[in-house]
């Protein structure tokens, strides 16, 4: 038994073999003010530059046993650059599949599968990127000043430790954005995303997927998402304008306004030490229900919104809404407290 099993390890290793094909581009950014990427699929690394030079460090990997095939496979994918007055632009013209094939290819009916394209771009600070892209994969780090975009379909993006601007638009794709000084404008349609430990405004659109948000320093505004909110900041206002799923904000010093709520059986939790909190409640909402604020003030018609009342005081009321299993806990120190309808 185990002589079969090497046998077939030694086959596997045969048969995605890989080949490797590198380059480099160097361009000064005495006069570049941006950098444009039009890159299908791969993946595609930013990073600072040591000078004052733009750098585009490109692989190409074939996975194949025929090396015929891998050559010429290679040369139909061609990258170019072209300097366009203040632009640098970087394009990736990815075979296509069906001439591939001619090649004598392996016929697994996926280029993504046999050719791979990465390219790490190292940047001087101040230089703009634009990408464009259907599925390659993007991840940014220790940039500084710089306004980033990204155009993609599938895309997974990742940010981190870096300063500047950065604006994505997705059709699908996870977001990851981690360490970073500036402002955030997100437009998806399902995508996850996480955010911790960020200084600047936050503006996000979804149709669909999750969201955390945890040690942010600005204002965040959420419009239409699909999915659930975890959030945490020290400073800087929350404003949630429709969504599906459960909400779970804290906040120290910000106003949290939360509305347009479409789950009737919701789990909604909002904190607050200094901030107010403004909840809508969500149309048919079915469940309990529990504010409190230490010294701040409570505005809610219990006695016409309350089927049951639990307990009620100045500072304090609980009770239920109909007959769902949903849940509403406000809870402030010093911050106010608006509930409607």
């Amino acid at each position: 038994m185990k002589k079969i099993i090497i046998a077939f390890w030694l086959i596997s290793a045969v048969a995605f073999a890989q080949k490797e094909y590198k380059d480099e581009h160097m361009v000064s950014a005495d006069k570049i003010t941006r950098v444009y990427v039009d890159c299908d699929m791969g993946y595609i690394y930013l990073e600072p530059s040591a000078d004052n030079n733009i750098t585009v460090r490109s692989r190409k990997t074939v996975f194949s046993d025929d090396e015929k095939y891998a050559d010429e496979l290679t040369k139909s994918c061609k990258i170019e650059f072209k300097d366009d007055k203040d632009v640098l632009r970087v394009l990736v013209e990815f075979p296509d599949w069906k001439k591939s094939k001619l090649f004598g290819g392996i016929g697994k009916g996926d280029l993504g599968k046999e050719l791979e394209v990465i390219l790490k771009i190292s940047l001087p600070a101040n230089v703009n990127v634009d990408i464009e892209t259907s599925s390659a994969n993007v991840k940014v780090s220790e940039l500084k000043n710089n306004y980033l975009t990204v155009k993609g379909s599938s895309s997974d993006i990742s940010i981190e430790n870096s300063i500047g601007t950065a604006s994505l638009e997705l059709s699908s794709g996870d977001v990851s954005i981690i360490r970073y000084d500036g402002s955030i404008d997100i437009d998806c349609s399902s995508s996850d995303i996480d955010i911790n430990d960020t200084r600047g405004n936050v503006k996000i659109s979804s149709s669909s997927g999750d969201g955390i948000l945890e040690k942010i320093t600005g204002d965040i505004r959420i419009y239409a998402l699909e999915g659930s909110i975890i959030h945490s900041s020290s400073s800087g206002n929350l404003t949630i304008d429709g969504t599906t799923g459960a909400i779970d904000t804290r906040t120290a010093s910000g106003t949290i306004k939360l509305r347009h709520l479409e789950n009737n059986e919701g789990r909604f939790f909002a904190s607050s030490t200094s901030g107010d909190v403004q909840f809508d409640l969500p149309a048919n909402f079915g469940g309990n229900l529990e504010l409190e604020s230490t010294s701040g003030d409570i505005d809610f018609n219990a006695e016409v919104l309350l089927d049951s009342f639990r307990k009620s005081s100045e500072n304090y009321i609980s009770g239920t809404i109909g007959k769902g299993r949903g849940d509403i806990a406000i809870e402030t120190v010093s911050g106010n407290i608006i509930v409607g309808n």
